[in-house]
């Protein structure tokens, strides 16, 4: 939902063309099937995307938890 549904799936770099098949290669699984030797460009784009996500939604849960904690009122005897 944040990026808007875009797929860096499919993103790669050929660095050696399959023995099957010439390039260019539509699709990830294309170069795979015709045995290109790729680098997986969108793979890591969209892990690091969703670390960032996620590291952040932590940060915030985390954040809460501590301020709650410290606005608590001191118990007196």
């Amino acid at each position: 939902m944040i990026i808007g549904g875009i797929d860096f799936k499919n993103l790669f770099i050929t660095l050696k063309e399959g023995a099957s098949a010439a390039a260019p290669y539509a699709t990830l699984a294309d170069a795979q099937k015709a045995g290109a030797v790729t680098i997986n460009v969108g793979l890591f784009v969209t892990s690091v995307i969703s670390f960032t996500i996620i590291a952040f939604a932590v940060f915030l849960l985390v954040k809460s938890f501590n301020k709650i904690r410290h606005t608590q009122p001191p118990v007196t005897k």
